[in-house]
C-alpha cells in the first residue's frame, strides 16, 4: 500500500466503522449518528492541529550561558566570535530571527542582526564588537533579545534579555 495514502485510507475507515484514529497529531472525528456514511462520500483525513513553535539556541563554540564576555584579545574581529543559533522546534514555516540590543539612549530595542531559518529551521546570528558608538571595539556591556517574527498562523517569540559584554584592549 502506498504510505502516503495510508492516513487517507485509516480516516475512510474510520468513518466507515464509526471510531476515530489519531494519525500524525490530528484526530478525525467519529461521524455524527444521524448522519448515514457511505464509501463515495468518506471525508479525507483532517489536517494536523497546529502547534506552537519553540525555539532553542546554542553558541557555535559550546559555551553553555547565554550571557557572556567577549574581549578583544581573544576575538579581535566580527569573524572571530562565536555565532549564536537558534533552532526552532519546527522547520516550517522558515521565521526570521533578529537580535536586538537595547539602546539607552533612545529607550528602546534596536537591531542588531536577523537572519531566516533554512531548512533545518536554524538560523545563525552573529554579534558585531564594532557596532557602538565610536570607532574601535565597544567596550562595555549591553542587553540583548532574540526575537522571532511573526509569520504563517505562528506567533512572535522573545527571549527574556541577556547580557553580553565586549571588553577593550
Amino acid at each position: 500500500m502506498n504510505r502516503t495514502r495510508l492516513p487517507a485510507v485509516l480516516a475512510t475507515a474510520a468513518l466507515l466503522i464509526g471510531t476515530a484514529v489519531v494519525s500524525g497529531g490530528g484526530a478525525v472525528a467519529a461521524p455524527a449518528p444521524e448522519r448515514a456514511v457511505t464509501v463515495a462520500a468518506a471525508a479525507p483525513a483532517a489536517a494536523p492541529a497546529a502547534t506552537r513553535q519553540s525555539a532553542k539556541w546554542y553558541w557555535s563554540d559550546g559555551y553553555r550561558y547565554l550571557t557572556r564576555t567577549f574581549r578583544e584579545w581573544k576575538y579581535p574581529t566580527r569573524a572571530s566570535l562565536p555565532k549564536l543559533y537558534v533552532k526552532m522546534s519546527s522547520s516550517y514555516p522558515a521565521r526570521k530571527v533578529v537580535l536586538e540590543y537595547w539602546d539607552n539612549s533612545d529607550n528602546r530595542w534596536e537591531r542588531e542582526s536577523s537572519q531566516w531559518t533554512n531548512g533545518k529551521g536554524i538560523a545563525t546570528v552573529r554579534f558585531d564588537p564594532y557596532n557602538c558608538t565610536g570607532a574601535g571595539y565597544c567596550d562595555g556591556f549591553w542587553y540583548y533579545r532574540l526575537r522571532i517574527l511573526a509569520g504563517s498562523g505562528q506567533g512572535e517569540l522573545k527571549s527574556n534579555k541577556f547580557r553580553i559584554t565586549f571588553v577593550a584592549a
